[in-house]
């Protein structure tokens, strides 16, 4: 008989690996559930899209227990009397947008009939917490526990013109539910507007929320190896130096919206980890950065060698920069040399 091991079962590894897989598309819009935020240097790299989503299946599987939730207290709300509205007459989620539709987000749905105050329409949105941010929100409420949260219901009534919020919030440890009534403060809600706008036009990164890479907030964040380390962002339209913001996400080159990156792609030098020198081309087909006391040039295709000067594509600096064998072997010259020998590229690997 085949002993039956001990550990996890492999079934369940199998399992969070459906999750996994799942590809996770980008927003094409800057998120009111991201404009509260504390650190506005994240809230831009997440609006360039400058890495990818690195969630595990567990934390996927996570997420979709949260909106699983959402729709088990929207039934309890009606099966206590109240009325809820969670799909415009189209059949779609409710959602509000601003700045030509480049900031907005939907939400979880619009309740009448709260005990407290029965006629007033409440922006509704539901989370889901752990013990320990269940005791916080209750303790201080949502506005002090809950910053993002709060923010994101603020934008969400300014948008609605409703002014006030319904935040249910359920003990995922106990399945105890906190509800907490929010008013609608225009003060709030014009500064996050002008914060949301100010991300999404600016061409340059904000600064770091801290210098010190062990900060805890930083050492949490995704885009830690871009501030303090050697990342270099993914190779899109919104990581271009080409690209802008202006009612959509537009080309440079062909003045056009765009979604796909050409071969033209050059990195946005605030996206990149390397110093910016001062030598650049007229034509825009090459930037110049300095690697530790060496010279290297980022090239779009058809670009003119520059003799001496080892150069990479956007693609190469970006899958290197996600190994650190790799990284190192950036701005040796020998190292192109051989590439360009065998008319072959670099990538991650080290191959």
């Amino acid at each position: 008989m085949v002993k039956i091991p001990e550990q996890n079962s492999p079934t369940i590894a199998k399992l969070f690996a459906v999750y996994e897989a799942k590809k996770d598309e980008p927003r094409e819009h800057l998120g009111a559930s991201e404009i509260g935020r504390e650190c506005d240097r994240e809230i831009w790299l997440r609006w360039r899209h400058a890495l990818p989503p690195s969630f595990d299946g567990r934390m996927k599987r996570l997420f979709n227990t949260g909106t699983r939730e959402e729709t088990r207290v929207i039934s309890d709300l009606r099966a206590a009397g109240l009325e809820v509205c969670d799909f415009d007459s189209s059949g779609r989620q409710i959602r509000f947008e601003a700045l030509a539709g480049m900031f907005g987000g939907s939400v979880d749905g619009m309740v009448r009939g709260l005990v407290e105050c029965p006629e007033k329409w409440h922006v509704l949105e539901i989370k889901t917490h752990n013990e320990k941010s269940f005791r916080d929100l209750v303790s201080k409420g949502v506005e002090k526990s809950k910053p993002a949260h709060y923010a994101q219901m603020q934008v969400y009534m300014g948008l609605s013109e409703v002014d006030r919020a319904f935040c249910v919030a359920v003990n995922k440890n106990t399945d105890e539910i906190w509800g907490e009534r929010v008013r609608f403060e225009k003060k709030d809600f014009d500064s996050l507007m002008d914060r949301a706008e100010k991300i999404i036009k600016r061409d340059s990164a904000p600064e770091k929320l801290s210098q010190d890479p062990s900060f805890w907030i930083c050492k949490m964040c995704g885009f830690h190896g871009m501030c303090h380390g050697h990342t270099v962002a993914q190779v899109n339209c919104r990581t271009c130096v080409h690209g802008y913001a202006n009612k959509g996400w537009r080309c440079g080159l062909v003045d056009d919206l765009t979604t796909k990156p050409c071969d033209q792609h050059l990195h946005n030098p605030d996206l990149m980890s390397l110093k910016k020198s001062d030598k650049r081309t007229e034509d825009m087909e090459a930037i110049f950065y300095e690697k530790d006391g060496k010279e290297i040039a980022e090239v779009s295709k058809g670009a003119q060698p520059t003799p001496g000067i080892p150069q990479y594509s956007s693609m190469e600096l970006h899958e290197m920069s996600l190994s650190d064998d790799s990284w190192v072997a950036v701005g040796s010259e020998a190292h192109t040399k051989t590439r360009d020998y065998f008319g072959g590229r670099f990538t991650k690997n080290g191959e």
